[in-house]
């Protein structure tokens, strides 16, 4: 868990240094897809691998879809609307620079 609090606070850092490479900015969104899509190949695998899960995957089924369906959905839905509020505020911030200096 320390890892991850590391890694995330140690991106946090980076993303805010002016000086963050055009390349690294522009390889963001590829990253981060190729995180997800390897996130939930693993976890295809993990599953896939466990016999138990398998078995019991029948009887589960359609809750288990629509837990995962409706976990998915929120969080997309939280990070849509997470980023346009946090661009409003960057954009509101970038106008009052703009007006303090201009």
């Amino acid at each position: 868990m320390m890892t991850l609090l590391i890694a995330l606070l140690l991106g946090l850092f980076i993303g805010t240094l002016r000086s963050t490479p055009q390349k690294v900015t522009d390889m963001r969104h590829t990253l981060l897809k190729g995180g997800i899509v390897f996130l939930i190949f693993t976890m295809g695998v993990s599953i896939g691998t466990n016999p138990e899960i398998i078995h019991n995957l029948k009887s589960v089924g359609s809750r288990a879809f629509f837990l995962a369906l409706s976990s998915t959905l929120g969080a997309l839905l939280f990070a849509f609307f997470t980023e346009k509020y946090l661009r409003q505020i960057a954009r509101k911030e970038h106008e009052n620079d703009q007006n303090h200096h201009g």
